[in-house]
């Protein structure tokens, strides 16, 4: 361990002890310390290098455990398990510690388990054993979290020690996983310690690693203000801070952050009204003045009207607001309008309030600029918008009271528009955005003229954000909506229509692109799109944008890139052209992205997968997509003439050469994919033979592996990829004449030469390995012949000699008489018999009574008749007794009437031989 890391560990140590330490949100970080570093090296024991040995267990291992463990001797279970270096957490289970659940740091073993662990650490302290990802995985962190805390609190002053290195240990740890401040705060249960906060010793050691998380990740730095808000809320975090602020030992952190929290809400741009809201002030009722929030309230309000002198705030005017005449009635004697609206309980007996009539006249003088716009404040806080709309257009369906509604409901424009109350607003307040799908609906609501006369008064009060009646609609009802609600109406109110497509088209070119794609919802209708209404009328935009925007051209493909990416616009266009209707377009488009990933030079081994061709399987060859990426491929290279891209690199780069290898036989056997496998095939062997994928593949026994026949054992001959093994060893031949080769030589490697008989004879029966069965046993004699192999040496090479009882039937027998024939054709000099070399491998007596039972089976009997022959001029030539050969039968066990009449023939010829 560093210096520099033990002195972090002892500040971290200094902190945690020191519960009541100062932790002001904006106070110094602690030192800093190397995230690099393994977490745990932190706390382990520093030991002199002399005490180390790297290799075999340590010499001072003994020593260093008697020194933690004390004058008791070290367990000598323990410390054997020390000499294997056994792991700590199996330890931790040998010891039976995770059954001790809740109960761990009162298990008799913990400390004996402490120490283990220590002594470890003390060996080997570079490799960070630590107690602690034992215990987090067994607990975890939350769990583990409060047992820590509970233990510092235990009497026995040995684990009270041990908690508080384990505390320091897991601080640094969390810190080096990155565990968010919001997790570690919930773990040490300070979401629910209340007006106790700040005064409780694990809010002083969560906050000391708040700091060290802040200062090792500065990526994720947050404030303790923000952790205490998520946890508590604003209006929570005030109070919890009234309260610390009348402990003396919490007081001065309580108002720091108390300051820091008024500043937040200054920096969002809260208002008064809504801090007063936030606090539930508006909820205290008569209590309102020994609420402690007030005071917070105050401070925030005097800090407001200092950043807005143009407009201060009062608490007179904001109790008002929200309590009303009632409430606040001693402080409203002097406003008239007060009076009047405390009179009047029911917002639909306004208009019968003479003296609101009478206060009406009054604020319309244009003098009292002020009163009206207090007044419609006062109104709309008492009633709410959406009553007063409601009452006025009641009050102008009146004669009596018409006239003074329609000045009301200037004034209520006027009001909002100086607010700053949107149109897209208003036309909600109006219900306008209920009218459903029918143009018609919205047209003729008697609502829509009143929001048109605002809208009037919106945009003259406010010239920068002047807004339209499309604009609006297509806030409430989006953009697609609108387009069906405009087609839909086309008929009855063709003028109408026209003149809101014109405004739509302007309204949309002030938008990107790929704003108004996304606001017709092109970004989520996938291949529903094409032949769609929105499609076509985001066409029709593209070419006007295209038009007043020469220096900024978009396109079709080019936007559909940008929402679905390209792999996504494949999938698309696939999808689509299974569409009826759809197919022009989406082949036009597919055109297009290949231009455009032309001209972005995507090379061909990205655009593959782009295709989703990694995944086409065995049906590579036939997928359209193929077909799409090979006419890329020729472009890629056209546009390209210094490069050469073969189809065949990329191909290999998602499929084996076996799979391919598979996909190319199957795609040549079919007419419409004949062409490009025969083109795949011809790249597939260039390659392997001129050796361009992997050094040494050029060799046929590399490619016999890379196409896994290697794996088939002896049923090599019957996979398909042998044949084009075949076909590879050919060209490779053709390529390398003074280094033929021959498929033989690649199953010779791997199997004795019987079983490589005995594959290619069960290959021989099988017609569609007929004929390559007959190549590879030509093949097999003609090295054997090469290699001046006598029949005798095959015949023991294919151990046919150890099958005496069922040689004539054996898979190789057939082979070797073959060879035998022909290499008693060329070796005249040398020639052999096949009786003389089954006298001398099986002798006289197994070998006559093999005969006589092939004789029995009718398909050896022709055979073992004629070498039954072959035996018995042997021995006449031999001049072997009548009686010798009795005893030759007898001793073979040969049934006497077969002996009988095997002497008998056997005499007559001896007869005739010698007379």
């Amino acid at each position: 361990m560093t210096r520099f890391q033990w002195v972090v560990l002892v500040a971290v140590a200094t902190v945690l002890v020191n519960a009541d330490a100062n932790f002001a949100s904006d106070s110094k970080l602690s030192p800093r310390y190397d995230p690099s570093d393994v977490y745990l090296n932190r706390f382990l024991r520093v030991h002199s290098p002399d005490d180390e040995e790297r290799a075999g267990v340590s010499v001072s291992i003994l020593e260093k455990a008697k020194a933690l463990f004390g004058p008791a001797v070290v367990p000598p279970k323990l410390m054997q398990w020390l000499s294997k270096g056994k792991p700590a957490d199996q330890v931790f289970v040998r010891l039976g510690l995770n059954k001790a659940k809740d109960q761990l740091f009162e298990a008799p073993k913990f400390l004996l388990w402490a120490k283990y662990v220590d002594t470890l650490s003390s060996e080997a302290p570079t490799k960070g054993i630590s107690m602690i990802p034992t215990l987090t995985a067994q607990y975890g962190d939350e769990a583990l979290t409060q047992m820590i805390i509970a233990a510092k609190s235990m009497t026995n002053s040995e684990t009270k020690k041990v908690a508080s290195r384990l505390q320091s240990q897991q601080i640094f740890t969390w810190v080096d996983r990155k565990k968010a401040p919001d997790d570690v705060f919930n773990w040490f249960k300070l979401n629910k310690a209340g007006d106790d906060l700040l005064s409780s010793p694990n809010f002083a050691t969560w906050n000391n690693y708040l700091r060290l998380f802040n200062q090792q990740h500065t990526e994720h730095k947050t404030t303790l203000l923000a952790v205490l808000v998520k946890s508590y809320g604003e209006a929570g975090v005030a109070k919890i801070l009234q309260q610390a602020m009348k402990v003396p030992e919490t007081a001065a952190n309580a108002r720091r952050l108390d300051t820091d929290l008024v500043q937040r809400w200054l920096a969002s741009g809260k208002s008064t009204d809504e801090v007063f809201a936030l606090l539930n002030l508006a909820k205290t009722g008569d209590k309102l003045f020994s609420s402690p929030l007030l005071v917070t309230w105050t401070k925030y309000m005097n800090a407001f009207n200092q950043k807005h002198l143009d407009k201060p705030a009062s608490l007179a005017a904001t109790l008002a607001a929200h309590y009303g005449d009632d409430g606040v009635s001693a402080m409203l004697k002097s406003g008239d309008v007060f009076k009047i609206l405390a009179d009047t309980k029911s917002v639909e007996k306004l208009f019968d309030n003479r003296q609101f009539l009478t206060w009406l006249q009054f604020v319309e003088d244009p003098r009292r600029t002020r009163m009206a716009t207090s007044l419609m404040t006062s109104l709309t806080m008492k009633y709410g918008d959406e009553a007063l709309i409601k009452v006025i257009e009641a009050a102008m369906k009146v004669e009596s009271t018409k006239l003074v509604a329609t000045k009301l409901q200037a004034q209520q424009f006027k009001h909002w528009a100086a607010i700053g109350k949107s149109p897209d607003d208003v036309f909600k307040l109006f219900s306008l955005n209920k009218a459903g799908d029918s143009l018609d609906n919205l047209l003729s609501s008697p609502r829509l003229e009143t929001w048109k006369t605002y809208l009037k008064v919106f945009n003259q009060q406010n010239p920068k954000e002047q807004t339209s009646l499309i604009a609006a609609m297509s806030k409430s009802y989006g953009d697609e909506a609108v387009l069906k609600m405009l087609e839909s109406a086309k008929g009855s109110r063709r003028s109408a229509v026209k003149r809101l497509e014109s405004e739509q088209m302007e309204r949309w070119l002030k938008m990107t692109p790929d704003e108004v794609f996304k606001g017709l919802n092109l970004d989520t209708a996938a291949e529903k799109m094409f032949g769609s209404s929105p499609l076509n009328a985001w066409g029709k935009y593209a070419g006007k944008f295209n038009s007043a925007n020469p220096d900024k051209q978009t396109s079709l493909i080019g936007v559909l890139t940008t929402h679905y990416g390209d792999d996504g616009v494949v999938a698309l266009l696939a999808a689509a052209k299974k569409v009826p209707g759809s197919e022009a377009v989406a082949t036009r488009l597919q055109t297009e992205q290949i231009q455009r990933w032309l001209s972005n030079d995507k090379p061909p081994h990205e655009i593959f997968p782009l295709l989703q061709l990694d995944k086409a399987g065995d049906k590579l060859f036939a997928s359209p997509q193929f077909n799409t990426w090979i006419k890329f491929v020729d472009d890629f290279a056209s546009k390209n003439m210094g490069t050469k891209p073969r189809t065949i690199e990329t191909m290999r780069y998602f499929y084996e050469d076996d799979v391919l290898a598979k996909m190319i036989l199957t795609a040549e056997k079919n007419p419409s994919t004949k062409k490009i496998a025969q083109r795949a095939d011809d790249e597939l062997m260039k390659g392997w033979i001129n050796g361009v994928y992997t050094p040494g593949l050029n060799n046929p026994d590399e490619v016999f592996q890379s196409l896994k026949l290697d794996k088939l054992g002896d049923k090599v001959l019957e996979s398909p990829l042998f044949g084009y093994f075949s076909r590879y060893v050919d060209r490779y031949n053709q390529a390398y004449s003074s280094k033929k080769t021959t498929m033989l030589s690649a199953l010779s490697q791997r199997h004795e030469e019987d079983a490589v008989v005995a594959m290619i004879g069960a290959a021989k029966k099988n017609p569609s390995t007929e004929k390559l069965a007959t190549k590879l046993q030509t093949e097999q004699i003609d090295d054997w012949l090469i290699n001046k192999d006598t029949p005798d040496e095959i015949f023991n090479a294919l151990k046919l000699d150890k099958s005496v009882d069922n040689l004539l039937t054996h898979p190789s027998f057939d082979t070797w008489a073959t060879y035998m024939q022909e290499f008693n054709a060329k070796y005249l000099s040398q020639k052999d018999s096949m009786i003389d070399i089954f006298r001398a491998t099986f002798g006289d007596k197994d070998l006559a009574k093999m005969l006589i039972a092939a004789k029995e089976v009718p398909d050896t009997k022709k055979v073992a008749t004629d070498l039954q022959t072959a035996l018995l001029n042997d021995w006449v030539r031999d001049e072997v007794t009548t009686a010798a050969v009795s005893k030759v039968l007898t001793a073979g066990g040969v049934a006497e009437s077969t002996k009988a009449t095997l002497l008998a023939e056997y005499a007559a010829k001896l007869k005739e031989t010698l007379g």
